[in-house]
């Protein structure tokens, strides 16, 4: 989606899916450990990868935390990001709709793309 006040694409809100995390990779692990850039996460499904600073998610109250879940890179560079648990009603493992469509908007608005083309037009273009 298009973010008017900054003129650059955005993912919608609703694409970034908690199940119960968010789950991503660890830049700096894929560079460092294994020699790898944000292209080895992309997939035919899935061509865009896109990128958060762990401080601007956390100003927002998530929970961030490297969760490797296995030998491969991408598994070793598992990272999950969590609801804030300040947002969540007792028993529960999300926030209510408003408060998950705020914080969703929140982290799409600081997202970056880091690899990949988006091939439409910018509707004021």
């Amino acid at each position: 989606m298009w973010d008017y006040d900054k003129k650059v694409w955005i993912p919608s809100p609703e694409a970034l899916q908690f199940d119960p995390d968010l789950s991503g990779s660890w830049r700096e692990h894929l560079q460092e450990r294994h020699g790898l850039g944000p292209a080895s996460v992309s997939t035919e499904d899935y061509p865009l990868v896109g990128e958060w600073l762990v401080d601007d998610i956390r100003a927002h109250n998530f929970q961030v935390e490297h969760t490797p879940q296995g030998p491969l890179p991408i598994e070793c560079a598992h990272t999950s990001v969590w609801w804030p648990a300040n947002m969540l009603e007792p028993g529960k493992i999300e926030p209510n709709k408003t408060i998950r469509r705020r914080l969703r908007s929140g982290l799409a608005g600081d997202m970056s793309w880091v690899h990949g083309e988006i091939s439409a037009q910018p509707p004021d273009a």
